[in-house]
């Protein structure tokens, strides 16, 4: 009898980890022989799959007997994972398939990520926090190439996956093997200061560099918050390699270490415009308006910081803005962290990092040893779904929300309206999953979002930077630049921090150079650009 793709797909990929790994592989006898109607055309008929393992009902693929998968999965830190929920229970009425979480906290999440790879047995479907760890995986054979798996038995995925969308994902070898989180909101990190303390000053939000730095002035020397010793005018976080590429674009660079210059992709560490940068992070430390201890202010200290009135401004998450503002109003009825549009650099130019709708640091994968490969199919298919993007984002009626508007948005349950960022009530429920690929809706946003950020979200749109596609290196360019990395950062960032902090005069910016030089950063520059090449860019 002639072996059906799905299983032959299987057994070619098993066979493969067999050689690489010296791991059996157990796959299960999968026999689907049609293909599920999209959501968009949906079927409210029962149709029989002429192998008898599954039935299309509205459109999707239910499996015809229970199937249940274990699936490792990222859990954050306030959103506990959780099989007996709502959401869950819904997504099992519509295909029968069943999951067994295997949770990975954020904390260990690459040592548990790393067992579940070197067991006996993998999970039948794998959560990564980076697509290109995913490629590599899939290309040595531990998880499935999924596109023409897709193609034949997946529509709604296959609907999701345009152009750009695979462009995104397909491995060097020219396979999909994981699938991202779609609908991500775009709206990253940006610069925020108290407004409150700009009224009382009778100052306008600062415009360009220059202006801030004019800004940061007043807050130091007249002291709107009472603050005394424990002012800072300008506080960031988690050192200069974070908050330096958060303020990359006002200063012509782009955030992910790489700037195209020309033809060419440039380290951002070997160009004038980082020199410009840091030299204007230097003048701030020096008159006593950027944080003393930046090189090691850790994110509570930070936190602790900005809640206690303390700190003036700030570049990072744009929804800290209301998140801020809340926590001062309980001291002070006035305080006001609004996000200021991305001042205008020494070049002119302006810019705030964004997020990609499609989101490759949350990707799922099917693993070769996959139980049931055509329940992963329907599972998956479901929750890339217009149905299943509804259920994972709003939930259900009568439990999460009552209605639609006259905009077809949701109305909230009294319990979620009132309580829009607190992550115990949605995991409660299985809605809004933090870290998850699914497909995102724009109304979890406006619920978590508050006025400030939505204000923020309105003033940033137009300056958003585009983050690059995932970089796609051969073998050989990965390992070269695995190993120029771990020479040229511990350098970049010690150079850094001593020419912010005055520890190094700028005269020896050229001896920076010349070592980053050394050490590769043209040879850095080259690969990268050859990588975007290959993508078209």
């Amino acid at each position: 009898m002639k072996k059906n793709k799905i299983t032959a797909a299987v057994m070619a990929v098993a066979m493969a980890a067999v050689m690489l790994f010296g791991c059996g592989a157990e796959t299960g006898d999968v026999k689907p022989e049609s293909t599920a109607q999209t959501t968009e055309n949906p079927s409210t008929e029962t149709e029989n799959n002429n192998a008898g393992n599954s039935t299309i009902v509205d459109g999707h693929t239910r499996m015809n007997q229970e199937v249940t998968l274990s699936y490792l999965i990222y859990e954050h830190t306030d959103w506990p994972v959780k099989d007996d929920t709502p959401v869950r229970d819904k997504m099992f009425e519509a295909t029968n398939v069943r999951i067994e979480s295997i949770v990975a906290p954020a904390t260990n999440f690459d040592e548990k990520f790393n067992a579940n790879i070197m067991a006996k047995k993998l999970p039948d479907l794998m959560m990564g926090n980076n697509i290109n760890t995913l490629n590599e995986y899939g290309q040595k054979g531990v998880f499935l190439p999924l596109e023409d798996l897709i193609a034949e038995y997946a529509p709604n995925i296959n609907a999701r996956l345009d152009e750009r969308a695979r462009k995104m994902v397909t491995a060097s070898d020219g396979h999909i093997y994981a699938l991202p989180r779609f609908g991500q909101d775009r709206l990253r990190t940006a610069w925020l200061i108290r407004k409150d303390w700009l009224d009382d000053l009778g100052l306008e939000v600062p415009a360009t560099t220059e202006e801030w730095i004019e800004v940061l002035r007043a807050f130091k020397e007249k002291d709107p918050g009472n603050a005394g010793d424990r002012l800072v005018p300008l506080m960031n976080r988690s050192g200069s390699s974070v908050f330096l590429l958060y303020s990359a674009p006002t200063f012509g660079l782009h955030p992910e270490s790489y700037t195209k210059m020309g033809d060419s992709y440039v380290l951002n560490a070997y160009t004038e415009e980082y020199r410009n940068m840091v030299e204007w992070y230097r003048t701030l430390y020096e008159e006593g308006l950027f944080d003393k201890e930046f090189v090691t202010t850790s994110s509570k200290q930070w936190e602790e910081a900005i809640s206690a009135g303390y700190v003036g401004a700030f570049v990072d998450f744009a929804n800290r803005a209301d998140t801020f503002t809340a926590v001062l109003r309980e001291q002070d009825e006035d305080a006001e962290f609004v996000v200021a549009p991305p001042p205008v650099g020494p070049t002119g130019v302006q810019g705030v990092p964004s997020y990609s709708d499609i989101l490759t640091t949350t990707c799922v994968s099917i693993s070769k040893d996959c139980k049931d490969v055509e329940a992963a199919l329907a599972w998956l298919d479901y929750l890339y779904s217009e149905d299943g993007s509804w259920l994972t984002s709003v939930g259900i009626e009568g439990v999460t929300y009552t209605g639609v508007d006259e905009n077809g948005a949701p109305v909230w349950t009294e319990e979620i309206a009132n309580n829009p960022n607190n992550m115990s009530i949605t995991s409660k429920y299985g809605i809004q999953q933090q870290m998850c690929p699914r497909v995102l809706t724009e109304y979890e946003f406006q619920l978590i979002q508050g006025p400030l950020t939505l204000a923020g979200k309105e003033l940033c749109e137009p300056y958003y930077v585009d983050p690059y596609f995932p970089v796609k290196y051969t073998e050989e360019e990965a390992e070269q630049m695995t190993n120029y990395n771990s020479a040229v950062t511990p350098v970049i960032n010690q150079y850094t921090d001593q020419f912010i902090s005055g520890a190094l005069p700028m005269s020896e910016w050229e001896n920076f150079q010349k070592e980053l030089k050394t050490l590769g950063a043209e040879q850095m520059g080259e690969i990268f650009t050859a990588a975007q090449s290959r993508m078209g860019e």
